[in-house]
């Protein structure tokens, strides 16, 4: 679930009790949405802040996070102001989903300065902004242009200022429900998100449970003694958040529907944990329902892009295959044009069909006939619908083929993306859909290749010191079997399937076994469902080509020789080259 602003009320208690007086030793930079901050107050938290909008959320957590080896400018930046900083106070803008975190620490002089750090949990505005003690903007995770938003622009040198709503806030005392200018149209449920600052349906639901109220009521629709029922429920809840009087419940722990909640909520019935604090509980719902992992979302956002496309040309494919078969029958349309034209000077006027007699298989054809036309016109239209069909039969001859090697460059690409292990792999992908039109291109200055000796592609050594090149992706499939590999090198490749391209270099003569651990690669590492066996493709490099205007990666070979490969049984007697 979204956090809501009670949920950020039990999280600001949490954090005063556990982080006021701590000092701040490292801060990481996980992703573009992720920031962790390692905080020492007699003992070590890790406070994690994220500003993605689908998971947007600020909590202790517990989780282990592969920080990057190195840091970005907007670390750079929050370790110069922050670094050793301590924390004076915790305070949550009212009920919303705003906290303010002021720290105290010396600068390059040595002089104590005091900086705060806001974090808004908003949704699509969700953001980690840096300021001085008078809140003018020093860094922030999201920088915001005015033209961008009309609300408030964030960027280094504007002044930061906390959103307001027009919304009823319960800090402010407690208030009854009709009392306030309620919409007598609005549902149970929702009265309480549009009205009072903090609250979300969760909440409202949970209200209109307690008081026995179905939650898609309107207001209006309440008799008197419904209303002070849910007035009361509401008072009590309400007396429960300003006193900070929570419990932390963790709901349906053991299925997909995982759900957490600092007040106990009814209408969710008893399948559910109380745990020792809300952070616990954010913590165990976010391992399950969010993936903080970048290479995992971009790996996960190409996919996705990559299957939508497979889904629009299979649905395309099908039609064009009922089209083709349609096609086939523009040589009836020619048949009964030539036998109307040998019977032509028998049609009546207002005769809708004749019968004419093939005289190739004497069998008799009955043809319609349209009455609105001339005889002539007649067989002028059956030739027209043969001609018609015939050249779309041609057309369709090409263009099917063409659309299956569509699908199956676009699959390769999916097995390619699911088998991608570093950022690296996937800029590479990025870029070839990029030129094949499949993502829009960002238009970035191309970095300079890099001097490092790294290959791009796995390498293995066999105990018969012959290496083997492994593809991960189309760009390394290409380079090592059209650039690389020499003429009697052995390819490999998965039969009738998109892969990777295995290259097994020829130093020492070949063993049987190296046959086997090459076949074994080329299976492993394109292998995009759970099939035990799959047969492997290979021959030598001279056999292998690619015709003029395929897609990237994609080849044909011939003579080749097959091997089934259980990938169950992995062979020995070879091991990977690591990089320095």
């Amino acid at each position: 679930m979204a956090l809501d602003g009670i949920t950020m009320r039990a999280l600001t208690k949490e954090l005063n009790e556990k982080l006021i007086g701590g000092r701040i030793q490292k801060i990481y930079q996980i992703n573009p949405h992720l920031i962790l901050f390692n905080i020492y107050n007699k003992e070590n938290y890790k406070l994690l802040v994220s500003t993605n909008p689908q998971n947007a959320r600020i909590h202790l957590t517990k989780s282990q996070y592969e920080t990057p080896k190195q840091a970005t400018q907007f670390t750079m930046i929050m370790r110069k102001h922050l670094q050793n900083a301590s924390i004076l106070s915790i305070e949550q803008n009212g009920l919303d989903r705003s906290i303010i975190i002021k720290m105290s620490g010396k600068n390059e002089l040595g002089i104590l300065e005091e900086k705060k750090v806001f974090v808004d949990i908003m949704g699509k505005h969700s953001n980690l902004v840096l300021t001085d003690e008078n809140d003018k903007v020093l860094e922030s995770i999201k920088r915001i242009s005015h033209e961008m938003s009309s609300l408030r622009a964030v960027y280094p040198g504007t002044k930061f200022n906390l959103l307001e709503d027009s919304k009823y806030n319960i800090l402010d005392g407690l208030v009854n429900l009709e009392d306030l200018d309620i919409d007598k149209n609005f549902n149970i449920k929702k009265i309480f998100y549009m009205t009072f600052t903090g609250f979300g349906p969760q909440i409202g639901q949970e209200i209109a449970f307690r008081a026995n109220i179905d939650p898609s009521r309107s207001y209006a629709s309440l008799s008197d003694k419904e209303k002070e029922d849910l007035n009361n429920n509401f008072l009590s809840i309400s007396k429960q958040i300003i006193d900070q009087d929570f419990t932390y419940y963790l709901y349906d722990y053991d299925s997909k529907d995982i759900d957490y909640y600092p007040i106990k909520l009814e209408h969710k019935a008893d399948n559910y944990k109380v745990l020792d604090s809300i952070s616990e509980a954010i913590d165990i719902y976010s391992s399950i329902k969010v993936d903080d992992n970048s290479l995992n979302q971009a790996k996960a956002n190409l996919i996705n892009i990559l299957n939508n496309q497979v889904s629009k040309d299979v649905k395309k494919l099908h039609i064009l295959e009922e089209e083709y078969k349609d096609s086939l029958s523009h040589d009836d349309y020619r048949i009964k044009g030539d036998l109307l034209s040998m019977v032509a000077h028998t049609i009546k006027k207002g005769q809708e069909s004749i019968v004419a007699t093939n005289y190739e298989n004497n069998e008799e054809v009955e043809i319609d006939l349209d009455i609105s036309k001339s005889p002539w016109e007649n067989i002028e239209h059956y030739y027209k619908i043969s001609k018609k069909l015939s050249k779309r039969k041609k057309i369709l001859e090409s263009t099917i083929p063409n659309l299956k090697e569509d699908i199956s460059y676009l699959k390769s690409l999916a097995t390619q993306v699911s088998h991608s292990d570093d950022a690296g792999d996937i800029d590479d992908i990025k870029d070839e859909m990029s030129s094949q039109g499949l993502i829009k291109s960002k238009n970035k200055k191309k970095k300079k290749k890099s001097s490092s000796n790294k290959h791009p592609y796995l390498r293995f050594k066999t105990d018969n010191n012959n290496l083997i090149y492994v593809g991960k992706n189309n760009k390394q499939n290409e380079e090592i079997t059209l650039r690389i590999a020499n003429p009697d090198d052995i390819f490999f490749h998965i039969k009738d399937l998109p892969g990777s391209h295995v290259i097994l270099r020829k130093g020492q003569e070949f063993e049987d076994y190296e046959f086997e651990i090459a076949a074994y690669l080329a299976a492993y590492y394109s292998k995009n469902s759970n099939d035990k066996y799959i047969d492997v493709d290979y021959t030598e490099k001279k056999n292998v080509n690619k015709a003029k205007g395929a897609k990237p990666g994609m080849v044909y070979y011939t003579n080749f020789t097959t091997l089934r490969v259980d990938l169950d049984n992995k062979p020995e007697g070879y091991h990977k080259i690591n990089e320095d």
